[in-house]
């Protein structure tokens, strides 16, 4: 199993784990997961070089050259 899919596992397991706490009221809203893993994954998954500059407005580069802000929403 790739690193990829190590993680992607672990993910919905987490996401399945966060649906079934809001169900019994453990928690009022679904936990967000991590912005880390949603940048790592299309990092990835679409082949872009991170940003050598923080806080620039974009956060990688296609390998076109396109700027490219990743954001994470369940």
């Amino acid at each position: 199993m790739s690193e990829f899919e190590k993680a992607q596992n672990i993910v919905s397991k987490i996401a399945e784990l966060s649906i079934q706490l809001h169900k019994l009221g453990i928690i009022k809203h679904n936990c967000k997961i991590p912005d880390d893993y949603a940048k790592w994954f299309c990092l990835h998954k679409f082949s872009l070089k991170m940003s050598k500059i923080e806080n620039s407005g974009y956060f990688a580069i296609s390998k076109f050259g396109e700027k490219v802000q990743i954001r994470s929403k369940i």
